[in-house]
């Protein structure tokens, strides 16, 4: 009796790792795109995106969406099968959308954004994610629901706030290395500054930051050399006492 539960238990061991393998893992979209690097406001940019077995733990048919924070953004969106191109399309808006469908046989999905820099809405010396934009994200839609898929940010600036920011952060390193309260002081208005746009005060402050912090790193050694001096000059004196007292007194005797 034991022998036929036992026999029971391989056979549907067997049946059930069979299973596993006709069914194999899971296979998601594979996303890859490299956005932009910092770029100043204003500029033209541009990125592709591709999307790779679009299908997979997908719907059959779904509707591909694309947003974009560009200024006159547009968009070409190009379906391939095995490296064979199906089809193009263009979108001229920040936003899109594209339906899907197996039958038509996309494993491949291209993506180009087009468009130029917005302006900045908000300037934070500390926070870097407010002086960020939107470049692309796309996303699956479904049934009247979006699921993004992925997004890209990248960090926009002005001339003037990017001088700014460079003077900024060589006070930090400054300051970071001194104890100056003074110095200090002056870096955090100089932030202060730069989020009222008031870069050219802030560039000056950075800058007082910087010699204060660097004056007061240079002031710290005089303090042990000092000193080390004075026990220099008092170890000679005493050892030349000493020899003129040993000289004295082997006349003596």
């Amino acid at each position: 009796m034991s022998w036929i539960h036992s026999s029971e238990a391989v056979a549907l061991g067997i049946l059930l790792a069979a299973s596993l393998v006709a069914v194999g893992p899971a296979v998601a979209v594979t996303v890859s795109g490299d956005a932009p690097e910092p770029t100043e406001v204003g500029e033209d940019v541009s990125m592709t995106i591709t999307l790779e077995e679009p299908f997979a733990n997908a719907p059959d048919q779904w509707t591909l969406r694309g947003e974009s924070e560009l200024d006159d953004a547009s968009w070409t969106v190009t379906t391939i099968e095995q490296g064979r191109t199906i089809a193009t399309n263009e979108y001229g808006s920040a936003t899109f959308e594209q339906d899907l469908d197996i039958e038509n046989g996309a494993t491949v999905v291209e993506i180009t954004v087009e468009g130029s820099v917005p302006e900045m809405t908000e300037f934070n010396y500390d926070n870097v994610e407010a002086e960020q934009f939107t470049v692309a994200s796309v996303g699956r839609a479904t049934d009247g629901n979006v699921n993004t898929i992925q997004s890209w940010e990248v960090r926009r600036f002005t001339q003037e706030s990017e001088e700014a920011r460079q003077a900024i952060a060589e006070a930090e390193e400054a300051v970071a290395e001194s104890d100056s309260e003074e110095a200090q002081n002056l870096l955090e208005d100089a932030k202060a500054f730069y989020a009222n746009e008031e870069f050219e005060r802030a560039i000056d402050n950075a800058e007082q930051a910087q010699e204060t912090a660097e004056q007061a790193n240079s002031s710290l050694p005089l303090i042990p050399i000092a000193g080390a001096v004075v026990l220099l000059v008092v170890l000679v004196a005493g050892g030349l006492y000493y020899r003129k007292q040993q000289q004295s007194g082997y006349k003596l005797q």
